[in-house]
């Protein structure tokens, strides 16, 4: 019943012309855009349409967390073929004592990744998450690690590679964060995934990608490529960490 409401509602997009205005702003990509009007879970509603009809990566900026929270929620239950996450902030009052959660590290730095690689999805993040500054997209691009199947792979160097992006090298993977070298095996827990990923070599060649349970180590989902993202936004280079050594 609700499904059927909805692509009911969805039907008339078409002959909405502030629908349709709007859909033009996005395309011509007029920066920033604001809504007005639409609340509550119709709000998810339209934003799902959107990014039907756009198909790119959006981020919708509301004034609370707990706005945030709400709308991702819609976004779950109403529109579920619409990928959808919650860019946290970082949970902190300013000049206090305490550190974020290495999670939400984590995190933000999967998600601003899906925004430069323009995956199709919409990022929610309250207005406080965007106060405090981030990285060039420059660094975030050179932070990145695209692996794919046929790929050539020296494990010493994604080794080192993983470590310089903040992965911790564990006997067995079992958080996010992880990852674990045995023979011609690599597994790998990245942020932004359910499950770890694990890199099947023939000698120096990717010879599979695919998804695994953590608790009986069963193979899910084979894929054909993996994107590793680091686990913070910001990542020292040698010569910064020389620098303040001295």
């Amino acid at each position: 019943m609700i499904s059927l409401l909805i692509n009911q509602i969805s039907s008339q997009f078409n002959e909405n012309e502030p629908f349709q205005k709007l859909k033009g702003q996005l395309k011509r990509e007029c920066f920033p855009v604001d809504l007005e009007g639409p609340q509550g879970g119709f709000l998810s509603i339209v934003l799902g349409n959107i990014m039907q009809e756009t198909g790119s990566c959006s981020l919708v900026v509301v004034p609370s967390e707990q706005e945030a929270e709400n709308l991702v929620q819609d976004l779950i239950t109403l529109m579920p073929d619409i990928r959808s996450a919650l860019f946290p902030w970082w949970g902190l009052l300013p000049y206090g004592d305490g550190r974020p959660l290495p999670s939400i590290y984590g995190e933000r730095a999967y998600l601003l990744s899906c925004l430069l690689a323009g995956e199709q999805m919409v990022i929610v993040a309250p207005l406080r998450s965007l106060l405090s500054p981030l990285p060039p997209p420059e660094h975030l691009k050179e932070q990145f690690l695209l692996l794919k199947r046929g790929d050539s792979l020296d494990l010493t160097l994604l080794s080192t590679k993983l470590q310089t992006l903040g992965y911790l090298r564990v006997p067995r993977v079992s958080l996010k964060g992880e990852y674990a070298l045995r023979g011609e095996v690599v597994d790998i827990f990245c942020y932004g995934r359910e499950e770890p990923s694990r890199l099947v070599l023939d000698f120096d060649i990717i010879a599979e990608i695919k998804s695994f349970n953590v608790v009986n180590q069963g193979s899910t989902v084979k894929l054909e490529e993996l994107r590793i993202s680091p686990l913070r936004e910001v990542i020292p280079s040698s010569q910064l960490i020389s620098t303040l050594k001295k």
